[in-house]
């Protein structure tokens, strides 16, 4: 910023305002990883029926983050019997998660990881 800024000749400055309005994502943005995980998806259909309901679910959010890898393996064995899936999804659930947690140390995959369970 400050060499942008050199060659400007002016301050740049960042004006922070306050929140006024929320919108809600786009539903292709909503639950992106688990959206990429067919099984899991699928899962969410039949128990929920619409997207919206999905969207507004806390066992889909929890189920999003653990694909994503924002959550250690370690917190998902003590949620997995709360989430509602059957045991069959459960399982694949948390051998993916284990699989991208090897260390169990909880930081975000890449776009390409997730697309390759």
């Amino acid at each position: 910023m400050q060499l942008m800024q050199a060659g400007l000749k002016q301050i740049i400055t960042t004006k922070i305002i306050p929140f006024s309005t929320f919108y809600i994502a786009e539903d292709y943005h909503q639950k992106y990883y688990l959206q990429q995980n067919v099984k899991l998806m699928e899962e969410f259909i039949f128990m929920y029926k619409t997207t919206s309901q999905i969207t507004n679910s806390t066992a889909a959010a929890r189920v999003n983050g653990y694909i994503g890898g924002y959550v250690s393996f370690d917190q998902l064995k003590q949620e997995l019997g709360l989430l509602g899936l059957t045991s069959q999804s459960a399982e694949r659930l948390a051998r993916n998660v284990k699989q991208s947690h090897p260390a169990d140390i909880s930081c975000p995959k890449s776009h390409k990881e997730t697309l390759l369970w």
